[in-house]
């Protein structure tokens, strides 16, 4: 059963059923083969349907030996005329052959003598097919793909299919696998319209299939002939009618009107540093209006980032909230979630609206109790990521579903979190580029509002492609123009770090912060203000300290002086200890954290000894530093 109460295998006529079942009922396919087709294909006889081939590879050359094109495959007739066993075990096995033109040497590594006399006893007559290649004067063919006794010629693929495949998957299994899906397809009659079909020059559905897994030629696997076009246009046809039948079942279904008082949305708007764009009330006022109708909303929100999606999605969850009800946003990351949380907090205070977060990290007790307020619906607005997803996540009533990062999620993801609620209104929202006649292929269960421009003051976004050689270039790009966040200043001695406020202001760019260390705060002795940066003690880079050099021009890069240990740290916050005394206290500042990240990596001065480590430890002054950043709990 599907979710909202929909059957998912209500929209599969009967007659597929049999494709739907799982790889491991063909001939051959065990567990460990099914796991490694599962990985490339699918885990159902339907998937390898639909794996087409990648390659083909021509067996049709037959040539003499003595005329064959060496690296070329080619498929020869011989006869087996001497066994020349290895007897050294990192030797080959070779076979002697040969055809009345020219002699021949099959190579075999770690090779079983009594399988290969059998294979190819002396003086038989045997069909050989692989690569042949010429070895100190004399033709050799090494691992021959194929050997097959004459009278079994007919039997041979003179072309073959190439798969995708991975690791412990060889080509024969897998080719045999499809061949054996292929097998189950049931007779269909066709859907499409006669005179189409006839226009377009298309095979039946069956035929198509077959053609395409039949290659003979590079060109056969082409997009544009015949029989792949087809199969495209049908799973196109067969996608949309898919989406066609959700969106009836969300839409048939009577909703509810959501219809708020605007008394919130005009605390939070007041609260706003910036005035609305029209194209954001525009889409505003189409999310709204969606709300009131006693019909489910199905919108896609499309927008570029920093173009203000986010707050028009809170605006349409103040609504649902001043109608009674809960809202939800879901993201993807939980950073993007924290980044959400710390954003719209302000104006959720500002409107006295209760805002909580639920994400992977929250668990036991604070988990619990984040459930229990929200069962009981002390919660107003929840952030979080596909931790809503849980079962024992309940809402006491969910009127508005908000997906950040559309892409991330499929149709049924979205259907879940929304069968969270009664009938819960659905809002997803893009910063993806779509074109229209693309949106309604991709999200045509949905209607789509699209906000145009920035709100004022924003910056425009730069997007560059580099070379890897040009990375001291890119830096100070990135250092400079993009980054222009918020510095936490600390002053270092042997008490440990407190955060101080500088005469930079709270809102300082890293040129002017670099310009202001310039010639102090010189741990390595080399003529710069050395500025640390990062999160030693958090993650895979715990312990590690790069220091950058500060001057006019900003923080061109790092300095060759790397810590590594704890121990060096301790050196570190004594080395600065009397330097680089920005604001004359006697102290040395410098900035910690990793401003130029995101607002949820940035590093709070509210306090100055929580390590950002993942078990939430505090470290004594004594360690030599102890860091501050938002993300710690």
């Amino acid at each position: 059963m599907g979710t909202c109460g929909y059957s998912v295998t209500a929209m599969r006529p009967a007659i597929l059923f049999p494709l739907f079942a799982e790889i491991r009922i063909l001939s051959g396919v065990g567990p460990k083969l099914e796991k490694l087709i599962a990985k490339v294909a699918g885990p159902r006889l339907v998937d390898l349907v639909f794996d087409l081939p990648v390659g083909v590879v021509d067996r049709s050359y037959r040539p003499k030996l003595a005329a064959a094109e060496p690296g070329r495959i080619a498929t020869v007739e011989v006869t087996v005329l001497e066994h020349r066993p290895n007897r050294v075990k990192a030797q080959p096995y070779k076979v002697m052959v040969s055809d009345e033109t020219s002699l021949m040497e099959l190579v075999f590594f770690r090779a079983h003598a009594d399988y290969l006399t059998g294979l190819l006893p002396v003086g038989a007559r045997r069909l050989l097919s692989g690569r042949i290649e010429r070895f100190k004067d004399r033709l050799q063919m090494a691992h021959p793909d194929y050997v097959v006794a004459l009278q079994e010629a007919s039997s041979f693929p003179l072309h073959e299919p190439v798969y995708g495949l991975t690791e412990g998957l060889t080509a024969r299994p897998m080719a045999k696998a499809v061949r054996g899906a292929l097998e189950k397809l049931p007779a269909m009659p066709e859907w499409q319209d006669p005179a189409f079909v006839k226009q377009r020059k298309w095979q039946d559905f069956g035929a198509a299939l077959e053609i395409a897994h039949g290659p003979a030629h590079d060109s056969d696997l082409e997009p544009t002939t015949p029989a792949r076009q087809r199969l495209a246009y049908d799973e196109l046809l067969a996608n949309q009618l898919a989406l066609l039948l959700i969106r009836a079942n969300l839409r048939g279904g009577k909703g509810r009107a959501v219809s708020g008082t605007g008394k919130l949305k005009a605390l939070a708007v007041a609260a706003l540093p910036f005035a609305l764009t029209d194209p954001q009330l525009a889409a505003l006022a189409e999310i709204e209006q969606d709300m009131k109708s006693d019909k489910r909303m199905l919108r896609l929100l499309q927008g570029d980032v920093g173009s203000g999606k986010t707050v028009v999605a809170l605006l349409a969850m103040l609504s649902a909230v001043e109608a009674g009800l809960q809202a939800a946003l879901m993201a993807p990351t939980e950073l993007l979630v924290r980044q959400h949380l710390a954003s719209l907090e302000p104006y959720a205070n500002a409107a006295g609206v209760r805002l909580a977060c639920l994400t992977g990290r929250e668990k036991g007790a604070a988990r619990d109790t984040i459930l229990a307020k929200l069962a009981a619906g002390e919660i107003d607005i929840l952030i979080g990521t596909h931790a809503l997803f849980s079962e024992d996540v309940t809402f006491k009533d969910l009127g508005l579903a908000v997906v950040d990062e559309q892409h991330r999620f499929g149709v049924h993801q979205r259907m879940q979190l929304q069968s969270k609620g009664k009938p819960a209104d659905v809002l997803v929202m893009t910063a993806t580029p779509i074109p229209r006649t693309l949106a309604l292929t991709a999200y045509g269960d949905m209607d789509v509002s699209k906000i145009t421009g920035r709100p004022p003051g924003r910056k425009p976004v730069e997007t560059r492609v580099m070379n890897a050689e040009r990375l001291e270039e890119l830096v100070p790009v990135r250092y400079g123009r993009m980054l222009q966040s918020p510095l936490a200043f600390y002053r270092g001695s042997a008490a440990g770090l407190t955060s101080v406020d500088t005469p930079l202001g709270s809102d300082v760019s890293l040129e002017e912060f670099g310009a202001a260390v310039a010639n102090a705060g010189d741990v390595d002795g080399d003529g710069y203000a050395d500025v640390l940066i990062g999160h030693p003690g958090y993650g895979a880079n715990r312990g590690r300290v790069e220091l950058y050099r500060g001057g006019p021009g900003g923080i061109p890069g790092p300095a060759d002086y790397v810590f590594e240990s704890q121990d060096d740290g301790a050196r570190f916050g004594a080395s600065v200890a009397t330097l680089g005394d920005i604001n004359a206290d006697g102290y040395a500042d410098f900035a910690v954290g990793a401003p130029y990240d995101s607002t949820a990596d940035r590093p709070s001065a509210s306090s100055s000894n929580v390590c950002p480590n993942r078990r939430a430890t505090r470290r004594s002054s004594s360690a030599g530093w102890c860091f501050t950043n938002s993300m710690a709990r």
